[in-house]
């Protein structure tokens, strides 16, 4: 969080991870959450803050276009989500200058509480820091001990509410209940408690395996502060707040079951558990430890851009198991060498043939490459996200219809365009490059007759792919399901001619690429020799193709 400013101060306190927000002033009193940068990508503001003296605030976004600053007045206390595009354009979002937290225009002074503060967009996945208390060496999760027939199966948060039973408070054999006779103490980390005086915790032990239930005893947890004082651990306590709660059990063997209030003493409330463990000798409190929350988006090959501007950390990298995973991140948090995006900046934009890539947000690549492998056959499609130049022994084209049924293929000469699908010919591993490149979020990736992919598509009916087919490479029809990888483009007729083909430049030795699914000799498709002679299956040559000059190999 950025420094106090604007009659506003900010503190913030590490052991509740909350901050608190106060202004003495109805004007000018904001603080920035957010500096200058594009935040296109993002389409909600999400906000988690506690009523203090306030119970609302606003919150103020200023563009660097010229556009008018946004208020939105006011924004209740509470878990909020503003939709950011309720309130502007996402172009004024690619030129924001700042986003401010800012006080009520109606209350001075005033402040509110803040736990949380995070932007968010459909095609962006986070990793943020969290803090969470684990049972400290020694001690044993609740989940990690055993009994005969006992299953113990938490999932926390743990939330004994009314009439919920966790294990069992009766004698019923063996199986309700579990070993603790090497322990001395249960442990409870309370995380949210009712108020009502009524709301109790109770930990249901006994001495034996009974159908008796004269053996079964109700033990209350107490501040872990109190531990070695309290006597009679049988007298009724109550929970009202939050914090580390113990029960002593050295003398009993079994552990049947934890509860809140008897059931037949009315509604109550709940408590919330985040942590219960068992352990020998003195209670040891719960250790705070910092995770990782989100990083299963690491993992997931699908992913395609990741935010760590929440993380509180610099000089960390990260590994992702799609190569061309784009990082948000600022100064110095990253030491990733290459797809890291910095205030729209991107220092080495990377691909990696076959996986999918999906820009967030408009963004600039300083430098950008992408290395893909042209098969023997000596043909292929090709459609990149920044302008890419063309490396030596490979050929491009664009193909764009001019009559019904034929595409011209027009040379590209030294840089394809970005978003621009090409037909290429050449072979072998093959790389493609950039430089001070601009990757737009919001590109169609259609040019004439061809689509390119930048993620794996299934590709429409009635369309064509490039392939191989009995010794033959051209685009072939597709009549079923069909998928091609990212980078590629598939052709689209049009009209729905039976007959297509393609019209190169005389002067281009184009090699491999023979025709479009074997209409040479197509009902449609007119062909003459250079003598006039209408012919039904030409060789290799020059033709005229329905009044145009064609090269066949």
């Amino acid at each position: 969080m950025p420094a106090s400013s604007e009659n506003t101060t900010w503190a913030w306190d590490a052991t509740t991870s909350t901050g608190t927000f106060a202004w003495t002033g109805t004007s000018y009193n904001s603080t920035e959450l957010f500096s200058i940068g594009n935040y296109s990508a993002y389409t909600t503001l999400n906000l988690v803050t506690k009523e203090g003296t306030a119970n609302h605030f606003r919150i103020i976004i200023k563009f660097t276009n010229g556009a008018d600053q946004v208020t939105i007045n006011p924004v209740a206390a509470g878990t909020v989500s503003v939709n950011l595009l309720e309130h502007t354009t996402v172009e004024n979002l690619s030129k924001v200058q700042t986003i401010r937290l800012s006080g009520a225009n109606d209350v001075k002074p005033g402040d509110v509480t803040v736990s949380n503060i995070y932007l968010e967009g459909p095609d962006i996945n986070y990793i943020e820091e969290k803090t969470i208390q684990v049972a400290p060496t020694g001690t044993v999760d609740l989940n990690g001990i055993t009994g005969t027939g006992a299953a113990w199966n938490i999932v926390y948060p743990l939330t004994i509410a009314d009439a919920t039973l966790f294990g069992s408070y009766t004698i019923d054999g063996d199986a309700q209940s579990a070993d603790i006779d090497s322990y001395d103490y249960l442990l409870f980390n309370v995380s949210e408690a009712s108020a009502d005086a009524k709301t109790y915790l109770r930990a249901f032990v006994s001495t034996a395996n009974s159908s008796n239930n004269d053996t079964r005893v109700c033990l209350y947890p107490h501040p872990i502060a109190e531990y070695a004082s309290v006597s009679d651990w049988t007298a009724e306590t109550t929970i009202t707040e939050p914090g580390i709660y113990v029960v002593k059990i050295s003398d009993y063997p079994l552990l049947r079951g934890i509860k809140n209030k008897a059931y037949w003493q009315g509604s109550a409330g709940s408590i919330k558990i985040s942590l219960a463990y068992v352990g020998s000798g003195t209670p040891v409190a719960p250790i705070d430890k910092v995770v990782r929350v989100g990083e299963e988006a690491l993992t997931d090959a699908s992913a395609t851009c990741i935010d760590v501007t929440k993380l509180a950390v610099t000089g960390i990298s990260f590994d992702a198991a799609n190569p061309n995973c784009l990082f948000i991140a600022k100064a110095g948090q990253l030491t990733n060498t290459k797809n890291v995006i910095v205030d729209g900046v991107c220092a080495n934009l990377a691909l990696t043939d076959g996986y999918p890539f999906k820009a967030p947000a408009d963004f600039t690549a300083t430098a950008a490459s992408y290395t893909t492998t042209i098969t023997a056959a000596g043909a292929g499609t090709l459609c990149l996200p920044f302008d890419a130049t063309i490396p030596g022994g490979v050929e491009a084209w664009t193909l764009a219809y001019t009559s019904g049924d034929a595409a011209v293929a027009t040379p590209v000469e030294t840089t394809i365009p970005a978003n621009t699908p090409v037909l290429l010919n050449g072979s072998g591993d093959q790389t493609f490059t950039g430089a001070s490149a601009a990757v737009s979020a919001s590109a169609t990736n259609k040019a004439g007759a061809l689509t390119g992919v930048f993620a794996a598509a299934t590709v429409p009916v009635n369309s064509y792919v490039l392939q191989k087919q009995s010794e033959k490479v051209g685009f072939f029809k597709v009549t079923g399901a069909k998928t091609i990888n990212p980078f590629r483009a598939y052709l689209t007729a049009e009209t729905p001619a039976p007959g297509l083909s393609i019209i190169f430049p005389e002067d281009n030795d184009v090699t491999g690429i023979s025709e479009i699914e074997k209409m040479r000799n197509a009902d449609n498709v007119t062909i003459f020799d250079l003598q006039g002679r209408k012919v039904a299956q030409p060789a290799k040559g020059l033709y005229i193709v329905n009044g145009k000059k064609v090269i066949f190999k």
